[in-house]
C-alpha cells in the first residue's frame, strides 16, 4: 500500500465551495466514478476541508505501470 496526501486551495468563494461539496457528496456522486477509482487501485480516499484548503488522503494498491 502507498499513501498519498495532496492539498488544494479552493477559490475564496463560499458559493462555489458549497456547490463543490454538494456535487461531491455521497448522495450526489456518480457510482461509475467510484467504480473507476477502485479499479485503478484506490483503496481509501478521504477528503477534509478546512476553510478553503482541501486535503485528500489516498491509500492505493500499486501495480506495475512501467
Amino acid at each position: 500500500m502507498e499513501r498519498v496526501c495532496l492539498t488544494l486551495d479552493l477559490k475564496d468563494n463560499p458559493e462555489l465551495i458549497e456547490k463543490y461539496k454538494y456535487y461531491h457528496s455521497s448522495e450526489h456522486h456518480w457510482s461509475e466514478i467510484n467504480d473507476g477509482i477502485k479499479a485503478a487501485g484506490m483503496q481509501v480516499m478521504d477528503f477534509y476541508l478546512v476553510d478553503k484548503r482541501m486535503f485528500m488522503i489516498c491509500e492505493l494498491k500499486l501495480t506495475s505501470f512501467f
